[in-house]
């Protein structure tokens, strides 16, 4: 219905703001048009954005399986009471025979029997402890060129076991000291860092009284008694000998780290861990099936139509990828596809997996799995997470396109702000017409009730 341009309040006056505003908005047919233009933009950006995300996860899942990933190995030891063993990327499977014959342990040198912890020893005259470190064979001690000696200094304000034990810590020297109490006495114990190149050989120049207490060498002087001597692990692997100064190797086994516990032997396997391996390639396959299901679900809104051929692109050449066969497997390979490791696509193109099959594949031929989904940038997963990484450039058509839609909403929101200025001018020139319309038939009013009055009826 047509909006009188003059509109009336109760008391009879105009009421400008509603007329102005109902004036307007019967003029107006533009604003709407922008807001629906606004909104079909923004499910479009919406809709790439959710794909763009969906593309990030599948690029993170498919460099979880790229390179060296992928290779996952368990190390299970037959007697875990005497060691276990962890296996990184570059493991290769095997059996080994380990026989530990000897642990590996720090020197703990521990002092005479004192009363108490606190109580000063000596007058507190600044005196230096030295400690070597060596090897020591019966009496003679050989200092080791790796371990230069370290000192600290003893004074007034720490000439108490209390005291030197909290400065050999506070030094960080590789010597660990402590107080132990026996329930009567006290003692001071040092403590090396394993191996036997790690003895010790402590002097003291100052205080009698504190050199009296520390001083020991293998030959000579021992003021402090040995409760356990320094030594290698020793041990064979598949019959070859093996020291270490420390019970955690790493140079025994290749990619292996064994922890030794207790002397003994064991079997070791590597192999690889087709549990781990197996969930490395379902996050894959979850990735996967994300993706397709964002762009399967935009491909069907009206809304996203705008999108439709960056996205039917972007689908084809995924399922093209997981499809296919790569190149530059090893002739014979056991493995050229995805479904037979029991990966297989389904009818709406997204992932089905078969755990039980894939477990028995990667058991079976670990190397052809692994080869088949990454293969020196050739594998499955090699070409997928390339193929990510493509689509999320910012030269790509589908960022291309997002940026598009960008400025397209950008260019709306103009116009709006223009239109908006416009109506806002219109506005002020229709209030100020219309007030002094206003103003006038008032005025009139006015006149007309006055003269009702003087003039004598008719």
């Amino acid at each position: 219905m047509a909006v009188s341009p003059i509109q009336y309040a109760t008391n009879g006056y105009i009421d400008v703001y509603k007329t102005v505003g109902n004036l307007l908005a019967s003029r107006n047919t533009t604003a709407p048009q922008l807001n629906t233009l606004t909104a079909s933009y923004q499910v479009a950006i919406s809709s790439l954005g959710k794909i763009q995300a969906s593309l990030q996860s599948l690029q993170t899942a498919a460099q979880g399986i790229a390179g060296g990933s992928l290779n996952i190995f368990t190390a299970v030891s037959s007697a875990p009471s005497v060691l276990s063993a962890t296996a990184s990327s570059t493991a290769k499977s095997g059996t080994y025979a380990l026989n530990v014959t000897q642990l590996a342990q720090s020197q703990t040198l521990t002092s005479s029997a004192q009363t108490s912890q606190t109580a000063a020893i000596g007058t507190g005259a600044a005196t230096v402890i030295k400690f070597d470190f060596g090897t020591t064979a019966g009496t003679v001690f050989t200092a080791n060129a790796a371990a230069p000696s370290k000192s600290i200094t003893i004074d007034a304000s720490n000439n108490s076991l209390q005291g030197i034990a909290a400065a050999v810590n506070k030094a960080n020297i590789g010597v660990t000291a402590k107080v132990a109490f026996d329930g009567v006495n006290y003692k001071l114990a040092f403590t090396s860092a394993s191996g036997a190149s790690n003895s010790l050989r402590i002097s003291a120049t100052g205080d009698a009284a504190v050199q009296g207490l520390v001083a020991y060498d293998p030959a000579g002087v021992k003021n402090l008694t040995q409760t356990a001597a320094a030594q290698d692990a020793s041990l064979t692997v598949n019959g070859v000998a093996v020291t270490s100064a420390s019970n955690t190797i790493t140079t025994a086994i290749s990619g292996v780290t064994l922890n030794l516990t207790a002397i003994g032997t064991s079997n070791l396997t590597i192999a690889p861990d087709a549990t781990q391996i197996a969930k490395t390639v379902g996050s894959f396959v979850s990735a996967y099936n994300a993706l397709q299901a964002d762009l399967t679900a935009s491909l069907k809104d009206g809304s996203a139509a705008p999108n439709r051929s960056v996205i039917q692109t972007i689908q084809n050449q995924l399922r093209t990828l997981v499809g296919s066969s790569p190149s530059g497997l090893a002739a014979g390979s056991s493995y050229t596809a995805l479904s037979q490791i029991g990966v297989t696509t389904q009818k709406d193109g997204t992932l089905g997996i078969d755990d039980t099959k894939l477990r028995a594949a990667i058991n079976a031929n670990p190397a052809n799995v692994t080869a088949l989904l990454t293969n020196s940038g050739a594998g499955i997963a090699d070409q997928v997470g390339a193929l990510t990484k493509s689509l999320l450039a910012p030269t790509s058509a589908l960022s291309v396109r997002s940026a598009d839609l960008g400025r397209a909403v950008s260019a709306v929101d103009a116009s709006r702000v223009t239109l908006t200025y416009s109506l806002t001018s219109q506005a002020n020139s229709l209030i100020s017409q219309y007030t002094r319309l206003s103003l006038n038939l008032n005025s009139l009013a006015s006149t007309s009730s006055l003269l009702s009055a003087t003039l004598p009826p008719r």
